[in-house]
């Protein structure tokens, strides 16, 4: 799990940097929706191999376009505005409010009971994004509404962590899942 969740922390931080950079290439909608569909064949096809289309119910199939229309649907534009108008130093960490805000929606709507290890963890993590959000007098490159981007990112990311906790609690195939929502 640790070496998957670094994995993960390296090549979502890839990824930010390369957005950034491309993002001169074209707008947020078309950079989303490139993201998006890139994958989607590949989904298909390990779908066709490995997961059973047959039986899938159409509550799963509400719940996966749920937490598509969710993230990607919502979240991946969100991260690409407020890459382009904060920067990924400012971004990135902010987002990182998205497990706070997991959690308490993971406890308000699926009764979730973290311990106490969770709640310190997740005080810590807000301190340090009340800290990126301080802005010095001498920094003009950007408006202090614009980290609004990053917690809306955040606040979408927790329903839609919680909507995929619950499709695949309907249904148990991640493939067919991440199929289903990039569509």
């Amino acid at each position: 799990a640790i070496v998957l969740a670094v994995f993960a922390a390296i090549t979502f931080g890839a990824f930010s940097i390369m957005a950034k950079k491309a993002m001169h290439l074209g707008s947020v909608l078309s950079v989303s929706l490139i993201s998006i569909v890139v994958g989607l064949p590949l989904m298909f096809v390990l779908s066709l191999f490995y997961s059973d289309w047959g039986k899938i119910t159409w509550e799963a199939v509400v719940w996966f376009f749920l937490a598509g229309f969710l993230a990607p649907g919502l979240g991946r534009p969100l991260v690409y505005l407020a890459i382009k108008y904060v920067g990924v130093g400012r971004a990135m960490p902010l987002m990182t409010v998205t497990p706070f805000l997991s959690t308490v929606v993971a406890i308000l709507w699926l009764r979730e009971r973290p311990g106490p290890v969770i709640f310190g963890a997740t005080a810590l993590v807000v301190s340090g994004c009340f800290l990126i959000a301080l802005k010095p007098e001498s920094d003009k490159d950007w408006r202090r509404i614009y980290l609004l981007l990053p917690i809306a990112h955040s606040m979408v990311m927790a329903f839609a962590t919680t909507t995929r906790r619950i499709s695949l609690l309907v249904f148990p195939d991640i493939i067919i899942g991440i199929t289903i929502a990039s569509l």
